[in-house]
Order: structure tokens, then C-alpha cells, then sequence
């Protein structure tokens, strides 16, 4: 299947995340029905990664020490 020919060739890596993966699958469920849903799911799921979220990366979104400040000229 062409849709998939760059990861099936590993010639890149996918990755996405849970909440992708959810949203995902209420769109097609929504529009196709969750058998065809889900098997679509599947085989997307056999060409990319689903990353885990945990609190350390989230953690840094609110460390003041490191966050950069933009200003805007009035």
C-alpha cells in the first residue's frame, strides 16, 4: 500500500501520542463505525510509535528557570 511506503521502508520513524490515537479514533468511529476504526488503527499502529507522556516532560512546561520571555514592542 502506498500509503505507508516511507515507513515500511524505515526510511523514517512515526510517532504521535495517546491523545492523537483517541482523537483519532472518535473522528473515524464517528464517520465509519468502530470496526473500521479500530482496523484502521491497527494497521496504522504497525508503522509508528505511540509515546508515552509522563509528568517530567510536562513538569518542564511550567519551569520558570528556563523558559524563555518574549516581548513585544508596543
Amino acid at each position: 500500500m502506498y500509503k505507508f511506503y516511507i515507513s515500511q521502508n524505515r526510511k523514517f520513524q512515526g510517532f504521535t501520542s495517546s491523545v492523537c490515537i483517541a482523537n483519532i479514533y472518535y473522528f473515524l468511529s464517528r464517520e465509519y463505525g468502530d470496526t473500521l476504526a479500530r482496523a484502521f488503527l491497527a494497521n496504522l499502529l504497525d508503522y509508528i510509535t505511540v509515546l508515552p507522556i509522563d509528568h517530567a516532560p510536562v513538569s518542564g512546561i511550567s519551569d520558570n528557570s528556563s523558559a524563555s520571555i518574549i516581548t513585544h514592542p508596543n
